[in-house]
């Protein structure tokens, strides 16, 4: 038997939490190919498991290999922004993992792909809150009469 902590059980464990959640993961894990890079993915990857756990419309994307689409911040719904960019982030997360797992990308490229989608998040958030800015406040503008922008100080994690 195998022991609670072993790649083995880690495996069965992820496969099955995925099959549980949804008819149409249950399908898509039936083929031993998805199954197994599903397998590499639990073992390497816990934050993985639980995004595709919690997106289970993420799977079917990240076999085509296609990127989450990038969330439209809409003025109206402002409470949203902070949920729609975790979930995005999320799942280019776990696209970034599952690419690096599977050997389809390299560091640089993991790394370089993690940069734009921290840049993608960042500018989605700035556009949409210097549009509400504007909306609330106006222009601010300088002294010489040049609109000016908001800036966003990176100072890491």
């Amino acid at each position: 038997m195998d022991s609670p902590g072993s790649v083995e059980t880690i495996a069965l464990r992820a496969l099955e939490r995925l099959r549980s959640r949804s008819p149409s993961l249950c399908e898509l894990l039936s083929d031993t190919d998805v199954a197994a890079n599903v397998t590499l993915l639990a073992v390497a990857s816990d934050f993985a498991i639980a995004t595709l756990h919690q997106q289970p419309g993420l799977l079917p994307s990240l076999i085509r290999g296609n990127a989450a689409v990038a969330p439209v911040l809409a003025d109206q719904d402002t409470s949203q922004w902070p949920v729609l960019l975790r979930r995005f982030r999320a799942a280019e997360s776990a696209r970034l993992v599952w690419r690096d797992v599977l050997g389809q990308d390299d560091v640089d490229a993991t790394l370089a792909g993690s940069t734009q989608l921290a840049e993608c998040c960042l500018q989605l958030a700035l556009d949409a809150l210097e549009r509400e800015f504007v909306q609330r406040y106006g222009v601010v503008r300088n002294a010489a009469g040049v609109a000016q922008r908001l800036v966003v100080f990176g100072l890491g994690k």
